[in-house]
């Protein structure tokens, strides 16, 4: 308990030192439609996205965004939000590398809603990350926690806050293949990523 409060206490003071020495945030601008309503199990809804990083370097991109997240679905004042990039026609996908991590086409965009100092997700998966690699060679170092920093979120010129936009555990992080079919018939099962709580197996 003394443990969890001195990291509490510690991430609080760094918050505020951050603050203090007028740190900026890469801002992210949605545009979706003028009517465009969030609400627990929202579908893709087209958009777009501009970021801006702390140097001024802007990605302005087509792309889909829905409510996700369990708990999270909740706290719809402050929508957590899948990003998937797109081409202009929103017909295929469109690989990014944003704020320096690596490049993908789909996004998390955490609102962290209940957590009051906006950290308790990201400081656990950077935890993770420094401590623990997958036993076997990829093209990400080993990794098989998120990517995250920290962004500020104007949707529809609202402004909505602290956000972590973070990449997604999937099979191109993990460098599992898809089933493969072979010429007898047979599937080769050569990687699978299940997600606790669902039924489906992810992309």
């Amino acid at each position: 308990m003394k443990i969890k409060r001195f990291c509490c206490l510690l991430l609080i003071a760094i918050t505020i030192l951050a603050y203090a020495q007028d740190v900026k945030m890469p801002i992210l601008e949605i545009s979706l439609a003028p009517d465009t309503r969030f609400y627990r199990d929202m579908p893709y809804t087209n958009g777009t996205m501009k970021l801006t990083d702390t140097e001024g370097k802007v990605v302005e991109m087509p792309a889909k965004f829905k409510t996700r997240g369990a708990t999270a679905q909740d706290y719809l004042m402050k929508p957590s939000l899948n990003m998937k990039l797109r081409t202009a026609d929103y017909t295929e996908e469109a690989d990014s590398a944003l704020l320096g991590m690596r490049s993908c086409s789909s996004w998390i965009l955490d609102a962290m809603a209940i957590d009051r100092i906006c950290m308790r997700n990201r400081v656990a998966f950077d935890i993770w990350n420094e401590f623990y690699r997958l036993p076997y060679e990829t093209n990400f170092d080993g990794r098989n926690g998120t990517e995250g920093r920290f962004i500020e979120v104007y949707i529809n010129d609202e402004y909505y806050g602290i956000y972590c936009l973070s990449d997604r555990i999937n099979r191109k992080l993990l460098d599992l293949k898809k089933v493969k079919e072979l010429d007898d018939g047979t599937m080769q099962v050569r990687g699978v990523l299940y997600k606790s709580g669902t039924q489906s197996i992810l992309d």
